[in-house]
């Protein structure tokens, strides 16, 4: 990635957005569900970040933040989670589609509590160079 700091330093852009994964709620469910296939894990991820790496890849960079938008989609990698195990575990057609009616309701509800916590999967910012 130091090819791509140095080419941003000595390109004459002024701003620069750049959206990646995070270190999450989806990451400890992936731990969770070993047998559900990993959206951040997985071979696509070489890194996740953190607030914390965030603030420094900036300073490497030589940006500032100018807007953040965190969102992610880790409740319904819960969700796929729970209805992957609930198919696997053979569970009743009853159950699944109670799952899916009932917690369909509150995705959007637990997710920006999520988001807001800034524990989510995705972060897209736009930033200044200094």
């Amino acid at each position: 990635m130091s090819i791509f700091f140095d080419a941003f330093k000595e390109s004459t852009a002024k701003y620069l957005y750049y959206s990646v994964p995070m270190f999450s709620f989806s990451v400890i469910l992936e731990s969770i569900f070993p047998e559900v296939f990993p959206r951040q894990l997985s071979g696509g991820h070489t890194h996740l970040f953190t607030d914390e790496s965030i603030k420094k890849m900036n300073s490497i960079i030589g940006v500032e933040s100018l807007a953040e938008w965190r969102f992610g989609t880790d409740i319904m990698d819960l969700y796929r989670s729970i209805i992957t195990m609930l198919n696997k575990n053979k569970a009743s057609n009853k159950v699944i589609n109670i799952m899916k009616s009932e917690f369909a309701n509150t995705i959007d509800k637990l997710q920006t509590a999520i988001d807001e916590r800034h524990f989510c999967s995705e972060i897209h910012c736009l930033s200044v160079k200094l």
